[in-house]
């Protein structure tokens, strides 16, 4: 070892001023020694600087045990052995001899890899500065060193010695926050390592009694950091005892562990089970403060028959976590092993209920959050965590499903994920690396195989139903004075007050180099934090609760709170200071209403909610089904009034079924924020797949012939559903302007639910409803940030675009000012952009579509100019419509070929509205009566209809279905007054309608088209009705919202 010997001394130099600014200038750290911080780092540098002018060699070593990459390791290894040094000199007096050495290098790597990760972007940043710009470039570009041999370390090994030789001055000069967080990691890895090794030590005869280690088996193995870090970096430790004859192994956990110990005595009780046999449980043994737990081993099934077997307890499980309050349970806290599923980590069970003024908004559609439906829904199994559901992470939306039953299976190939190439060599460089990931514990089955929950979700129905079931008929000996519950009065649980994802990249800004230049820069990285709490009725407690947040974040940990599972405050750390009242019901009063309504209807609709996130997780948007186009039926024959009546009456009423609680809401699959995955949850106000796509259908049907003997009342319910949008334009600027901020600018997004507010209220449903909807369109518009268009999208579907339409529908001062910013941005960025080959912009081919191509940038730029008369968005438009028929020639001899390889060939997609023909039929319309419609556009327009007319979609809703080809038929023939389309348009709708009738009574949806939870207008039943409805306010309704309020 370099400087194994090192004592613990004061400091022998005093520290330059940037270190003294970021020691003492912060001050966030309760239960911290500045003292001791300072002297730690003192000892650490000397260590550093001694070990320059000692024999010492770089060891190529660039990845810990578990192939963690350890950036610049050789700096930081004398800083490691001191520091182990030091421990030792703490804890072998009281062990009676040293840790053994496997155990020793276990720790040693521990910190080795806290260092390295700590400082990588820092110590990079001077590398990146040494290195020179020759290197630099290569670096940058990739290029290894153009030698044969192993790659070049000079620059490297220079690097490092230079460090070394000076102390860290100069990297803690530059980077004077990086002192006090190195400083600070060390000591708490020293204060947790200690603790360990004594406990380990002085808990040998009960380790003896429970788990069968013996006491003369000495501890070898200590793996840290398997789990997030919490209180002074505490973790998780996997430990293993050896007599060079046997091994054991325990899990060690750093918290109370009593809430495990009296979760897994339950699975076995017969007050649980009953007659059902009993659920595998671990061993589990509670200390003060801490405990050990049983390993559970990660074994997938060897065949059917056992994943069969897996699931059916699985869901026995499941049924209990839901009436315990589970809610974290993410992949890595369960395990399955052959036929059983452990639930490793019980410390969220009994998750308390948040006061609903503290409550964090978890949708921007907030003012639907006090629904009956809503509340019911955030209360069953899709708290858990356990299901399928996508979670859209990072400024990019990238979605990811973190669930115990939705994860998907790894991969039996590498993946690229950021990281560094050429590792501590002088090519060095921050890229992508290929890694191969392990296979989530909680799947029943190997690495390659397709995760296999929802082939097995009828076995997994009847486990739950069953032990749910059992539960109903034990209520008493759960609810009874010393009964199940009673077991857990006093006991501690964790509460989760945001994910732990939110914290992690928060904590990767911390670590960037920027933010380890001054107190300030660190300060502002944990600015985000605040932001949940900017709209909260209640600030004084949850600004005590963020205070707790940052300062845990501020010495690296994960913040960790905590309550008594049957009283209402909450435990903000290790201080036990509580916020009193946080609750308004604690985890074991919750439990206990959730038992006391449990009943067989309440089972069923938790299996209704697992169906429903189970069939969302494989849905697309803009994707349409698998099939061929076909040739509509020519026999089909037109739709008799008597029928059209028939049919529309029993979309209405369908739909008015599925109504909960008699409000209208429904359950149903809503679109991702990233407009292409789907949610099963209550629908949100998106027309697109939510409630205002539905209240468009209703307010054309109210009125008219079709619903006067329906006796819906559906006037009524459209009132009721535009209601919440009234309530959001009376609530304060920063809930209305989280509103804008949280959803897509477009017609998936704010832009379309201001587009059907107009629309709907055009119908009027009441006196002076259009004049009431534009001045309701009006107030939400105040809440819009306008620096929010400098960087968005494009695009109609998500992008500023889709605002230009209900902006110029609105035609107030202030909306066409902003219309015209929008305008602005895609003269700037359009006239920029398609000068270029394919090749240079780096995309596919051409896209034409409306939502997302060129068809809608050329809508809303010719409506501009029609009604702002700026000529440089007629002449942008026309720019873009050359490049458009230089690319596609739609008209000319093989156009359709041409259109189908810009769409990759997706023939699911040729006729659709989002990118396919139907779509650029309306971007061709919305040129009509402008200067921009001449006999070419007219010609390319026949064409395309001609298209729409030849052909079949295989789906059935509007967005890339035939009903959307059907209802763009119509658009046409109706500005055009083409009547070729109108016959064609029936032709098509016959074909559709017989796809869909199982007899003549009845409307049934084919498998792969809207199903029993796609409701909305453009993917669903309600826009299926709108199309059959077919009276002059449906078709004025499908123009506005299927054209983006483009169409004039």
């Amino acid at each position: 070892m370099e400087n194994a010997n090192m004592s613990f001394r004061s400091p022998p130099l005093p520290l330059s001023p940037p270190w003294q600014t970021a020691l003492a200038g912060e001050a966030p750290f309760p239960n911290t020694d500045d003292d001791a911080c300072r002297e730690i780092l003192a000892q650490l540098c000397e260590a550093i600087k001694a070990s320059s002018s000692s024999a010492w060699h770089l060891e190529d070593v660039a990845l810990s045990a578990s192939g963690q990459q350890l950036p610049f390791v050789d700096l930081w290894r004398p800083a490691v052995n001191a520091a182990l040094a030091w421990l030792h000199l703490r804890v072998d007096a009281s062990l009676g001899a040293p840790p053994a050495a496997p155990a020793d290098r276990d720790l040693a790597d521990t910190l080795l890899a806290r260092l390295c990760l700590l400082s990588q972007y820092a110590v990079w940043e001077l590398f990146k500065a040494d290195c020179g710009v020759g290197m630099a470039v290569c670096a940058c570009f990739g290029v290894d060193d153009d030698r044969s041999g192993p790659p070049s370390r000079e620059r490297y090994r220079s690097f490092i010695q230079q460090h070394r030789s000076d102390g860290l001055a100069r990297l803690l000069g530059d980077f004077p926050v990086l002192g006090r967080l190195l400083a600070q990691t060390v000591m708490f890895w020293l204060d947790s390592s200690a603790e360990i090794l004594l406990r380990v030590h002085d808990d040998r005869q009960v380790l003896l009694a429970e788990f069968g280690i013996p006491v003369h088996a000495r501890l070898v193995r200590i793996g840290q950091d398997s789990g997030d870090r919490h209180r002074h970096g505490r973790t998780v430790a996997m430990l293993g005892f050896s007599d060079n004859r046997q091994e054991w192994k325990v899990v060690y956990k750093p918290r109370d562990m009593a809430i495990d110990f009296a979760f897994q005595r339950l699975l076995g009780d017969r007050d649980v089970i009953a007659h059902l046999p009993a659920l595998a449980s671990l061993k589990v043994l509670p200390r003060a403060g801490y405990g050990y737990m049983e390993v559970a081993m990660h074994h997938p099934c060897a065949d059917e028959q056992a994943l069969s077997l897996f699931y059916l307890h699985a869901g026995r499980l499941c049924a209990i976590l839901y009436v315990l309050g589970c809610t974290d349970g993410h992949h890595e806290n369960l395990i399955a092993s052959s036929t059983n599923l452990f639930l490793i980590d019980a410390e969220t069970l009994f998750e308390p209920v948040v006061r609903a003024d503290l409550r964090a908004v978890s949708r921007p559609d907030s003012v639907l959050l006090g629904s009956a439906l809503q509340a019911r829904f955030e209360e069953s199994v899709a708290r858990t965590e356990l299901f399928p559901v996508w979670l859209l992470v990072s400024t990019q939306r990238q979605a990811i499903d973190t669930s115990a039953f939705g994860v998907a299976s790894s991969a039996l190939e590498c993946r690229p994920v950021s990281g560094w190439r050429n590792i501590n060599c002088d090519a060095m460089t921050f890229g992508t690396v290929d890694v191969l990931d392990q296979q989530p514990a909680s799947l029943p089955v190997g690495r390659g195989q397709a995760n296999p929950f929802a082939c097995h979700l009828a076995t997994f129905s009847e486990g739950f139903r069953l032990q749910g079931s059992v539960i109903i008929r034990q209520r008493d000996a759960w609810l009874k004075t010393g009964g199940i519950l009673d077991r857990f009065a006093g006991l501690t649980g964790r509460v989760v007050l945001r994910a732990t994802r939110i914290y992690s990249a928060i904590g990767q800004q911390q670590l960037q180099a920027g933010a380890l230049r001054s107190a300030h820069a660190q300060r502002l990285t944990l600015e985000p934090l605040a932001r949940l709490f900017s709209t909260s009725a209640s600030p004084l407690e949850n600004w005590s609760a963020l205070a707790a947040e940052r300062s845990q974040m501020a010495q690296l940990d994960i913040p960790y709170f905590t309550h008594r599972l049957d009283q209402n405050c909450l435990l903000l750390g290790t201080g036990e200071r509580a916020i009193e009242g946080y609750f308004e019901a604690n985890g074991l009063d919750d439990c206990r209403r959730r038992l006391q309504s449990l009943d067989l209807d309440v089972i069923e609709f938790q299996l209704l909610v697992i169906d429903g996130l189970v069939a969302a997780k494989t849905l697309r948007a803009h994707a349409g089904p698998v099939g061929e186009r076909a040739s509509p039926t020519p026999q089909a024959r037109p739709l008799s009034p008597d029928e059209r009546l028939h049919m529309v009456r029993s979309v209405a009423a369908d739909l008015v079924g599925r109504i909960f609680d008699d409000r209208p809401e429904w359950l149903g699959f809503d679109m991702a924020r990233d407009g292409r995955r789907f949610h099963f949850r209550p629908l949100g106000l998106s027309p697109y797949s939510g409630t205002l796509g539905i209240a468009a259908f209703f307010a054309c049907l109210a009125g008219s012939p079709l619903a006067q003997s329906s006796r819906f009342g559906l006037d009524v319910w459209v009132k009721r559903m535009i209601q919440p949008l009234e309530v959001l334009a009376g609530q304060p600027g920063a809930a209305l302007s989280r509103w804008w901020r949280d959803q897509p600018l477009g017609l998936a997004g704010c832009g379309g639910q201001l587009l059907a507010l107009m629309a709907i209220c055009a119908t009027n449903i009441a006196p002076s409803a259009a004049s009431a909807g534009r001045e309701l369109a009006s107030r939400l518009l105040e809440g819009l940030d306008e620096r929010w268009l400098t960087n968005a999208a494009l695009d109609l579907i998500e992008g500023a675009t889709g605002l230009v339409g209900p902006l110029l529908m609105l035609d107030s001062d202030n909306a066409l000012r902003i219309a015209m910013t929008i305008g602005d941005r895609l003269v700037h960025d359009a006239c920029a952009w398609y000068p270029m080959t394919d090749a240079q912009r780096g995309l596919a081919p051409h896209s034409p579509g409306f939502v997302a191509g060129a068809s809608g940038m050329i809508a809303a730029l010719t409506r501009l100019h029609h009604h702002t008369g700026v000529n440089r968005y007629r002449d942008c438009a026309q720019r873009l419509l050359t490049h458009d028929r230089s690319t596609l020639g739609i008209g000319n001899d093989g156009w359709e070929s041409r259109f189908s390889l810009a769409l990759g060939g997706n023939d699911a997609l040729h006729h659709s509205w989002c990118h396919g023909l139907a779509g650029v039929a309306l971007g061709r319309l919305s040129m009509f009566e402008t200067e921009l419609w001449e006999a070419t556009a007219e010609r390319e327009l026949d064409a395309i209809l001609a298209s729409l007319c030849a052909a079949a979609s295989p789906a059935d809703h509007v967005c890339c279905g035939q009903f959307g080809a059907i209802a763009v038929l119509r658009i046409a023939q109706d500005m055009l007054r083409k009547r070729a389309c109108e016959s064609h348009a029936e032709q098509l709708e016959a074909a559709a309608v017989m796809g869909m009738i199982r007899d003549r009574n009845h409307l049934a949806v084919r498998s792969h088209g809207p199903g029993k939870h796609h409701l909305g207008l453009m993917n669903g039943l309600s826009g299926i009705g709108l199309v059959l409805t077919d009276n002059r306010v449906s078709r004025a309704m499908l123009k506005t919202l299927l054209g983006g309020g483009l169409l004039g």
